[in-house]
């Protein structure tokens, strides 16, 4: 195998195990609740915060540790980084008797995982031509949705068989063990640096890369580009995309065995399915945007669907039509995630794609990764209902697909 292709399967290896990091707590609510004996309102408003707190710790590193991170260069940053997130990671399981200190450990990952994605995308540019670079960063995108198959088979036992804390050393022990040495012989900065490179490999990929566009003279500033009335619709679709995605990824897990009261082996198959269609949609979707140039439409009429698809969800009784409609809640939601970064990549200059999408993707998570489980737990706190809860996130659907057709009438593509 081509070196830059061993190099996108080992970022892809790093991305399940960073995502496994991300989630775990999500399978420990209900076990941390009863530990402690928290009632429903502590379930939903502490719940809320271990995971909109990790959201707001990855926003700020995404935005503002970025430019340490290319200072130290991609590998010394990652391999840094797993180091780190491995470490809290152990934190969060020796200090959960002090809730401050399990918080304090969410903060910490979400810093530390925040320059994960920044790094990978440095990483693509210099390694995968412009003709292979969809293919190059989809290996290790589809990493998430790997995280999210695997999550419920392989973190639901371990917390069965071990207890949740163990399952916390575990993780650890595949970052330290796995994704570090892997990223140590096989991924280097740049084409350039690698010892064991082809010839031919190094001339393909050097013909094929553009130069690096921060080093352009045409640079734009940053408070410019985001009085942008394209992208501030754009980024207002990224964090209402946001608000729903997290809030259902950090609170699915707690709603199924609170309000649907699920076991182990329905949990698994609950969590896994809707997530094993993803795979097959992210395909779909990206097919029918390229051949109708009408992703931000499609992305419009996704999102709608997705909060139809998510109400019936939460309406209907038995577990087989549950399922299926939150399969197709994220077989819907998937026609945003494919099309968001090529339109941000059409509105953001070519001379700031880097700069620009760092803090696009920083303001969008801490604008909607920490608000959408927040919101959720609130709810629950508030109303006692878990389905309450998950409900409230179909509202923000549909103001996307309206910002979204509104962005759709000021830009065809």
């Amino acid at each position: 195998m081509q070196k830059r292709w061993q190099m996108a399967v080992v970022l892809l290896i790093t991305v399940v195990i960073a995502f496994l990091d991300r989630l775990n707590v999500t399978y420990i609510i209900v076990a941390l609740s009863k530990e402690n004996n928290w009632s429903e309102a502590e379930i939903g408003v502490k719940g809320g915060q271990l995971t909109s707190f990790f959201y707001l710790a990855y926003g700020v590193s995404n935005m503002l540790l970025s430019p340490l991170g290319a200072k130290m260069g991609a590998r010394a940053s990652i391999m840094l980084i797993i180091v780190l997130w491995s470490v809290f990671t152990v934190m969060g399981a020796w200090f959960s008797q002090f809730f401050g200190l399990m918080l304090l450990s969410r903060v910490l990952l979400g810093l530390s995982e925040g320059l994960h994605y920044p790094m990978m995308n440095q990483l693509s540019q210099r390694w995968f031509p412009l003709q292979e670079r969809s293919r190059g960063n989809g290996i290790w995108t589809v990493g998430i949705f790997i995280a999210l198959i695997l999550g419920p088979f392989l973190l639901i036992p371990l917390i069965r068989e071990y207890g949740w804390r163990n399952m916390f050393y575990v993780l650890a022990v595949l970052g330290m063990a796995i994704s570090l040495p892997l990223v140590y012989f096989f991924v280097y900065d740049s084409p350039e640096q690698h010892p064991r490179i082809s010839a031919e490999e190094l001339a393909y990929i050097q013909q094929g890369v553009e130069p690096n566009p921060e080093n352009s003279s045409t640079k734009q500033s940053l408070l410019k580009l985001f009085q942008s009335p394209l992208l501030l619709l754009a980024l207002a679709a990224s964090a209402l995309n946001n608000m729903v995605a997290h809030g259902l990824l950090s609170w699915m897990p707690t709603y199924f065995v609170k309000a649907r009261g699920l076991g182990e082996t329905e949990l698994m198959y609950a969590l896994a399915i809707p997530y094993a269609c993803s795979i097959g949609a992210v395909w779909f979707w990206s097919f029918l945007g390229d051949k109708t140039s009408k992703r931000i439409l499609l992305a419009c009429i996704g999102f709608f669907f997705t909060g139809i698809s998510l109400v019936f969800a939460l309406q209907l009784e038995t577990l087989p039509t549950v399922t299926i409609f939150f399969c197709f809640t994220i077989i819907f939601i998937t026609s945003y995630v494919t099309a968001e970064y090529a339109v941000a990549q059409k509105i953001i200059p070519q001379s700031m794609i880097v700069s620009g999408v760092g803090v696009y993707n920083g303001i969008s998570i801490l604008a909607g990764g920490t608000t959408g489980p927040a919101i959720v737990g609130w709810v629950i706190a508030q109303t006692g209902s878990y389905t309450y809860g998950i409900l409230s996130l179909s509202s923000f659907c549909f103001v996307a697909a309206f910002v979204l057709w509104l962005l759709s009438r000021k830009m065809h593509y």
